[in-house]
């Protein structure tokens, strides 16, 4: 009898992991190698390709495959509307569909955070919550929302681009990368924690050994206007959408005191009636992209909310 295996892919700019998961949801193999983007979408094709053939094992059958990717991502039609510099040839492609006819079978695309806000609803810490916000920082803010225990895409499938509402509206606003001025990422992202003591100190420290030494006398005020404005984009996020949690995740949020000290920075922002809520450090890590394509994938074949 064979198996019946669901592939998962999180595409990133530098790196790209993989993972098997048995039908039940279960991980077999996981791993991550160095992304081709270079090529376009043919090189990413080839690659996928020949993971599979390690991924597979004899006796195995490929129900389906789910795919991370950064973006501005159509699910429903499998397509890239946007995706950053670091993906040449990826805008407008319909991805989906290119997998789909290399695998012959089905293919779920979506973008990163969405994936990984699925996969801390059903693996992490989002287990037992119908509404909650996901925040991931890293280079940029990326966002996503789960409303009713399910995603909210929002009328063009872009709700959730957190890193991107406006936090300063002064004439002298930091440019983001989007072309614009004044986003919360060009302040609050763990990129924006790095290059705010890189230009007040000439050090050019990563953000783990910013945080190693935030009570430094030169970094400590650096990392508090940096930490009130990570609370300040999460306080106009919790008014518009009383959510239950808000789980953050990035390489950066894995720090507890971080998480402790944005959590009563937090409390002390928010009015009374909003107090209590829950702020957690995304459980799953790096791996939340590859859970959480493959619960998109293996609910576009079997079913469910």
């Amino acid at each position: 009898m064979s198996l019946k295996r669901y592939l998962s892919f999180d595409i990133g700019g530098t790196s790209l992991k993989y993972a098997a998961f048995t039908a039940e949801g279960q991980p077999l193999t996981t791993g991550h190698v160095p992304s081709r983007l270079a090529a376009g979408p043919e090189g990413l094709l080839v690659q996928l390709q020949e993971l599979s053939k390690i991924l597979l094992s004899p006796g195995s059958y490929l129900a389906g495959v789910g795919l991370s990717c950064p973006g501005q991502i159509d699910p429903e039609q499998g397509y890239i509307i946007y995706a950053n510099h670091n993906f040449p040839g990826f805008n407008h492609c319909y991805l989906a569909a290119a997998v789909r006819h290399l695998f012959n079978c089905p293919v779920a695309l979506d973008n990163d955070v969405n994936c990984a806000a699925m996969g801390e609803l059903l693996y992490g810490q989002g287990r037992g919550l119908s509404d909650f916000i996901c925040l991931t920082f890293g280079t940029g803010i990326g966002g996503a929302i789960v409303h009713a225990g399910k995603l909210y895409r929002g009328s063009r499938f872009s709700a959730g681009e957190f890193g991107h509402i406006t936090l300063d509206h002064s004439q002298t606003a930091l440019a983001c990368a989007c072309g614009q001025k004044g986003c919360f990422e060009a302040y609050a992202s763990a990129s924006a924690l790095c290059r705010r003591v890189k230009q007040a100190t000439g050090l050019d420290l990563d953000g783990q050994t910013i945080l190693n030494r935030r009570a430094f006398a030169t970094l400590a005020p650096i990392y508090q206007a940096w930490l009130q404005d990570v609370v300040s984009g999460i306080k106009s996020l919790v008014y518009v959408l009383d959510p239950q949690a808000v789980i953050l995740g990035g390489g950066i949020m894995q720090d507890r005191q971080l998480i402790r000290e944005l959590a009563q920075a937090l409390e002390a922002a928010l009015l009374p009636g909003y107090q209590g809520l829950p702020v957690k450090a995304a459980s799953l890590g790096n791996q939340a992209g590859l859970y959480g394509a493959c619960v998109m994938i293996t609910q576009q074949v079997q079913g469910g909310p």
